[in-house]
Formats: C-alpha cells, structure tokens, sequence
C-alpha cells in the first residue's frame, strides 16, 4: 500500500466524500495487511474495503483485528486524555 495513493485520494474528493481504500487480500501477507490498513488511516482515509475476501485467512484476519482494535484503542486514549 502506498500512502501517497490514498493521501491524493483524500486530498482529490471534496471534503464530504470520504475515501476507503481498497486493498486486495492475495497480494498482502498478514503484516502488510495490518501495515496498509494503518497507512491508509494515517493518510486520511475514513476506512478500508477488503477485496477477495475467500483469502481471509486466520492469520490475516488475526492481523486486521489488531490493527483496527490498537487504533480504536489509540484513538479513545486520545479522547480521554483530551488530544
């Protein structure tokens, strides 16, 4: 995953639309799945949208529920703590 391709998708849409980036699974081992999923987040996208998902594996559903519940996490320290 690039994050360049999702910040320019972000930046290109009105304000309004939010961007999902689509990530196709059989082209991402579990860590880069999490690791796409945490680039696209951190470049503005609102969400992801999984594509194949017959090749969601364990292991890579394992790795996607780490990444989305860390950054819920993450995201509710920063409301309690006021950031």
């Amino acid at each position: 995953m690039d994050r360049r391709a999702a910040r320019e998708g972000v930046v290109a849409l009105p304000r309004t639309v939010p961007l999902y980036a689509g990530l196709f699974l059989p082209r991402l081992e579990p860590s880069e799945l999490a690791l796409a999923v945490s680039l696209a987040g951190g470049a503005g996208a609102r969400g992801v949208a999984l594509f194949s998902l017959n090749t969601l594996s364990a292991a890579r559903l394992s790795a996607l529920v780490s990444v989305l519940l860390g950054s819920r996490g993450d995201a509710e320290t920063r409301k309690r703590e006021g950031r």
